[in-house]
């Protein structure tokens, strides 16, 4: 039998401004029947100095070469000794009882294999700026995840017999690795959920290279396309996958269009006056290029199920009569 019941796997990669809150986070849960699996990603700043501070014997140092966050993490799970693998990001914080509320769930539905949960939006100073709930049905997870991802990264805990089955990370996947792998676990009918608590402090801060942003794009359609093939022909065209390697450049067009389009969608998001003009100049820019006018309309899609969701669930918990007054 493991002597921890939980890995928690974490990939550190020039990651110094949050990296200590984040690693004490997981030091202090409440649950502390765990091994906690740090990657170094080949960092050049100071983060191995920060982790080399922490005196405690759960924490497991490994590092590689520069390579990608999903080989760092399939590096990471491939020496976790848990059976419950629970990932955290290196500027994230997690809540105290996170990994207890987790293993809990994990343990009363033996059936699941990945649980996920809410979020605390939170700026560069640990401010509470916002919340992201996420949809804690199953059914209400498959109706939206067509569309876009129904579950945060970092909240993630996961069966490791479930990943090393699935194949773990697949690591063209440099971004949306996540979807990529909660699309193939719904195709191959394991059970994805979440739980209603908010579980960490999410950093939103994050500024991105408008090639991240191109290429973001690019794998999330990839992802879907995928899921497609495969939810029509049981099977997937993996000559796509070696196309999308062998061609990642983008014109001059492109570079203009994907700039004005991250610009507007950074406004978009924000509270700047007036919202909806950014939101219509979102959508212009998106008119000019088919992948983003695609990512426009399944946004669009992924909304419109998530409030159809909530409204049936609002009118349940109206007109459920078994519930005391």
């Amino acid at each position: 039998m493991s002597k921890y019941k939980v890995s928690v796997v974490m990939s550190v990669y020039n990651d110094t401004e949050y990296l200590q809150s984040s690693i004490q986070s997981i030091l202090s849960q409440t649950f502390d029947n765990l091994e906690f699996i740090i990657v170094d990603d080949g960092s050049t700043d100071d983060s191995l100095q920060i982790i080399d501070k922490f005196n405690d014997n759960r924490i497991s140092l490994l590092k590689q070469n520069h390579k990608g966050l999903p080989s760092a993490l399939n590096y990471g799970v491939s020496k976790a000794v848990g059976e419950l693998i629970v990932r955290m990001d290196a500027d994230d914080i997690a809540l105290p009882d996170r990994i207890g509320k987790q293993v809990e769930f994990m343990d009363n539905n033996p059936c699941v294999s990945i649980v996920g949960g809410s979020v605390y939006l939170i700026d560069s100073d640990d401010k509470i700026i916002g919340r992201r709930i996420v949809q804690n049905k199953e059914e209400e997870i498959i109706s939206v995840v067509s569309y876009g991802c129904p579950t945060i990264h970092p909240t993630l805990c996961f069966r490791k017999t479930f990943f090393e089955s699935i194949g773990g990370y697949r690591e063209v996947f440099t971004y949306a690795q996540d979807y990529d792998l909660i699309l193939r676990a719904v195709d191959l009918k394991y059970r994805v959920t979440n739980i209603s608590d908010i579980l960490l402090k999410y950093r939103t801060n994050k500024t991105h290279r408008l090639e991240k942003v191109y290429k973001h794009t690019k794998l999330v359609l990839l992802a879907q396309q995928l899921h497609s093939q495969r939810d029509k022909l049981l099977d997937e065209d993996k000559k796509m996958i070696a196309l999308f390697e062998s061609k990642m450049s983008f014109s001059l067009v492109e570079r203009v269009i994907y700039w004005a389009y991250y610009k507007t969608l950074l406004l978009k998001l924000s509270n700047s006056f007036p919202s909806h003009l950014w939101k219509i100049l979102n959508t212009i820019v998106c008119l000019f290029n088919k992948d983003l006018l695609t990512v426009l309309y399944n946004d669009y899609k992924y909304h419109y199920i998530m409030r159809q969701n909530n409204s049936r669930k609002s009118q349940h918990d109206k007109f459920d009569t078994s519930k005391p007054i």
